[in-house]
């Protein structure tokens, strides 16, 4: 406040999610003598933020055309199943469902 007037705030800016630690932890699992650039984590960060972005579009999608009002795991599934090839998008789902089996029993 400045004078009896009220300054005006500004929007935030929406920052996009960074996924640099996780991809270098599954790097180091992968090839454990292996590196990576600056650069380059930076091209895999974009490329796994499209993916994700492009995977809850379409989730949204599925979940419209099925008339619901909650995103759940089967609409991710579909899309899942729609932007990927089969055996990637099998491998996914898999992995997805048993992530969220793992989440699940950890708060038992």
């Amino acid at each position: 406040m400045v004078n009896g007037i009220k300054k005006a705030k500004g929007k935030a800016s929406k920052k996009s999610p960074n996924f640099a630690v996780n991809l270098h932890r599954i790097l180091k699992d992968v090839a454990p003598n292996s590196s990576i650039t600056q650069q380059t984590m930076q091209i895999a960060n974009a490329l796994a933020v499209d993916l994700i972005d492009r995977l809850v579009t379409t989730a949204e999608a599925v979940r419209a055309y099925d008339d619901k009002n909650t995103l759940s795991a089967k609409h991710m599934q579909a899309a899942t199943k729609v932007l990927m090839r089969p055996e990637l998008a099998q491998h996914a789902v898999m992995n997805g469902t048993n992530a969220v089996k793992r989440f699940i029993d950890y708060g038992k």
